[in-house]
């Protein structure tokens, strides 16, 4: 029932910014002979007996959509699995129980996905000068245009929220798409970091330094360096 339209509408009627949509495509059930404890003896299996192991295997396609948009941001597949193994003659009568939990077992790695994806956030800025401050760092002439006499132009990152110990890399690019400098580092929420690049030894013209965390662009600053 979501399509571009749609999901545009709802996202202007609710105020949210992204729509999770998606479909159940396969639900495989089984039921395999096993062996089973039958009675207990201090905490070791004294009986073992036959059984029979039901087991369902969901599997799903999730799509997160923008609703400014329309688009799909992301499409993930993903499975939920769960089991139980009975005595061989019990009634069973859990279906409902192992879907449900195979269920919540998809909504888990989609909460896990989108959350890696979407609730980080990063303060950051260029600088020609700056000072260290408590645990973080203070910028100075904040700005995207310098000059070779400025020496080093500062780049202050704060990670206001991620994952413990996330990759987080950082490009100096030139607008040949020459990459000029690259620092990789490991990063957590309250981290401050403090990258520069040296402008007296930079060829005058257009450049862009890219933040990636965990793979993904976090920030994009475009800045010049004149003559």
């Amino acid at each position: 029932m979501v399509d571009a339209s749609t999901a545009v509408r709802i996202g202007s009627l609710t105020g949210v910014s992204k729509l999770i949509t998606g479909t159940v495509y396969s639900v495989d059930w089984r039921e395999e002979e096993t062996t089973v404890c039958l009675s207990w003896e201090g905490g070791v299996c004294t009986k073992e007996g036959p059984g029979t192991r039901y087991s369902v295997r969901l599997s799903a396609q999730v799509s997160v959509i923008n609703t400014s948009t329309g688009l799909i941001e992301q499409s993930i597949d993903t499975t939920g699995t769960d089991s139980m193994t009975l005595p061989s003659g019990t009634l069973f009568g859990g279906h409902s129980r192992l879907l449900a939990n195979a269920s919540d077992s998809i909504a888990q790695s989609v909460i896990s996905t989108v959350t890696s994806s979407y609730t980080r956030e990063i303060r950051y800025g260029l600088y020609a000068e700056y000072e260290p401050k408590r645990h973080g760092f203070v910028g100075r002439r904040e700005g995207t245009r310098f000059s070779p006499s400025d020496g080093e132009i500062y780049l202050i990152v704060y990670v206001v929220r991620a994952q413990a110990n996330e990759l987080f890399d950082v490009e100096w690019i030139h607008s040949t798409q020459d990459v000029k400098l690259r620092s990789e580092d490991v990063v957590s929420s309250g981290d401050w970091r403090l990258y520069s690049f040296d402008a007296s030894q930079a060829a005058p013209g257009r450049y862009t330094v890219r933040g990636v965390l965990q793979g993904i662009e976090a920030f994009s600053i475009p800045f010049t360096v004149s003559p």
